[in-house]
């Protein structure tokens, strides 16, 4: 049955989620009690070693799609899958892997009245994501045409 993608895929996520979300919380609970509310000590040691998780698992998963030397394989990590020459379906595969991956690094869901308090009362928090959205917006569009000048002049080619 898991030899099926459209069933091992979600299994596959939904474990990591899993854990992710339970390690999450009891380092936050432990955490807090450590160190207080200061700084969110468990989201930088859950992320980092989230990544550390992330990268061992993209490593194996690559070693299934992609021929890896045994010597770089869990080292050095420094591997890069070659896109010349891939297939479609590959390609969508890898894709799908990439996007579940930053999509469950980044879904974190939260008490909504525990993230009020931490915020508190002011509309600090508010102001400075929408000036930065709002500014992110404003150089997107800028390199935008950037681009567009740059493919009219010829200087790179669009296709």
């Amino acid at each position: 049955m898991l030899q099926n993608p459209v069933v091992r895929t979600p299994v596959g996520i939904s474990l990591g989620a899993i854990a992710g979300a339970l390690s999450r919380y009891y380092l936050g609970l432990w955490f807090t009690q450590l160190f207080g509310t200061g700084f969110p000590y468990s989201t930088l040691i859950v992320n980092v070693s989230g990544c550390f998780v992330m990268v061992f698992f993209t490593t194996l998963a690559l070693g299934q799609v992609i021929a890896i030397h045994p010597d770089i394989r869990l080292k050095d990590m420094k591997t890069s899958i070659k896109l010349k020459g891939m297939s479609a379906r590959s390609l969508e595969d890898y894709a799908e892997i990439c996007g579940c991956t930053l999509a469950r690094a980044h879904a974190r869901s939260g008490d909504a009245v525990m993230i009020s308090s931490y915020l508190g009362k002011s509309d600090t928090f508010d102001s400075a994501v929408t000036d930065f959205a709002v500014t992110y917006a404003h150089q997107v569009e800028q390199d935008y045409q950037v681009l567009v000048a740059a493919v009219k002049s010829g200087r790179i080619e669009a296709k």
